[in-house]
């Protein structure tokens, strides 16, 4: 985990959000967008994963639409000013934070 006050121009953050907790989601994106000067990628499934882990439950412990997780974004700080792109299963979007 880079330095708290660290700054990089982009993040990028491919299949990681699925996995992640409901309860830790909005901490976790939070997170990831406050290192980013210029711009975040993110890569969502919003479909379940063919695996399931030892419990039998599914690998992607947060399954939900696109929209659901535009909104989780556009709640962060720090998102305004920021280019954020994101592919949802094979679907590019673009989003603007107002804030």
């Amino acid at each position: 985990k880079p330095p708290v006050d660290a700054l990089f121009d982009g993040v990028i953050c491919v299949d990681v959000m699925e996995h992640v907790m409901p309860e830790n989601v909005q901490e976790t994106l939070q997170e990831v967008i406050s290192f980013a000067e210029r711009f975040v990628f993110f890569n969502i499934a919003t479909v379940p994963a063919r695996k399931k882990l030892f419990n039998k439950q599914n690998m992607h412990l947060t399954v939900e639409s696109a929209e659901w997780w535009e909104e989780r974004i556009k709640e962060c700080e720090r998102c305004s000013g920021l280019i954020i792109d994101v592919i949802y299963d094979d679907r590019i979007r673009k989003i603007k934070a107002e804030r």
